[in-house]
């Protein structure tokens, strides 16, 4: 491989080799790491993130499992509350939700969501906080 592979690329040849892996995990593990040694290897790592973010909403697509994002005013609120989030957020999908967790200090408490890429929710004391001096 060379540089001259695009992301597009990149993610039909992660696809491809998750495909033939087949379904186990210790073979699917195996194939994602030589995948980014191969990345690494070609001076590409740049591109992993992106690369891992499309795949992901193309697995998540095809199994119908919703993706969320959320942010929590701490990682300790975080643990605490997204297994909690996910399970509310998996009765929208039949594959279940996955839940990635941030922090932003910002938000004194509470929460607020990004789910599929479309839907914003905030639930946090700041926002209440904002809303009375507006």
């Amino acid at each position: 491989m060379s540089s001259r592979f695009n992301l597009k690329h990149y993610v039909h040849l992660l696809e491809e080799r998750v495909r033939e892996a087949g379904e186990s995990r210790e073979a699917i593990s195996s194939a994602v790491g030589s995948f980014f040694a191969l990345m690494r290897a070609n001076n590409d790592e740049r591109l992993i993130r992106s690369v891992v973010r499309r795949f992901e909403e193309r697995y998540c697509a095809r199994e119908d499992i919703g993706i969320a994002v959320a942010w929590f005013a701490s990682e300790t609120e975080g643990a605490a509350l997204a297994p909690r989030l996910s399970e509310a957020l998996a009765v929208t999908h039949s594959g279940g939700a996955l839940v990635r967790q941030r922090s932003d200090p910002a938000l004194i408490s509470g929460v607020k969501m990004l789910y599929d890429g479309n839907y914003l929710i905030e639930a946090s004391f700041r926002r209440d906080v904002e809303n009375l001096f507006s």
